[in-house]
């Protein structure tokens, strides 16, 4: 039986939620390409898609992913995940580190796949970078004018 995109991606999340990386790795091909519109980052690779992925751990130990919708195309699948974590590490940024703060942060992303063979083989991933640094006080409030 032929595994579609959005099976894969519920795999792929449940896999991430229980932090076995084994499971998680197996569930993209070789040449994975992924990319974040929200940071601007982009990896090509098994490898250095989940380290990429699991690096958000260090700020987020606790973060869990739910799927509030899904919709399949076959082999191609885009999804809304809902992610809620406590922030209780340093999160690298262009302007030094933020240090943790203790603060829940609750962001709705989504995520479009393409599979084949049984693996995703391409993720973009859509966020908005400005809500996650206002939940963490990354963002500095203007001056008084």
């Amino acid at each position: 039986m032929r595994k579609d995109a959005a099976s894969c991606v519920r795999e792929q999340l449940e896999a991430f939620n229980a932090r076995e990386f084994e499971r998680f790795a197996a569930s993209v091909s070789e040449d994975i390409r992924y990319q974040e519109f929200g940071s601007g980052l982009m990896v090509e690779g098994r490898a250095a898609f989940v380290a990429a992925t699991t690096a958000r751990l260090s700020a987020w130990s606790d973060v869990q992913g739910t799927i509030l919708s899904i919709v399949d195309g076959g082999d191609q699948a885009a999804a809304e995940v809902r992610w809620v974590g406590t922030h209780d590490g340093p999160v690298p940024s262009p302007a030094g580190e933020l240090p943790p703060t203790g603060a829940t942060i609750e962001l709705n992303t989504v995520v479009v796949v393409r599979a084949a063979g049984g693996v995703i083989t391409t993720v973009n991933y859509y966020f908005n970078m400005l809500r996650v640094l206002e939940q963490i006080g990354g963002l500095s409030s203007p001056p008084d004018a």
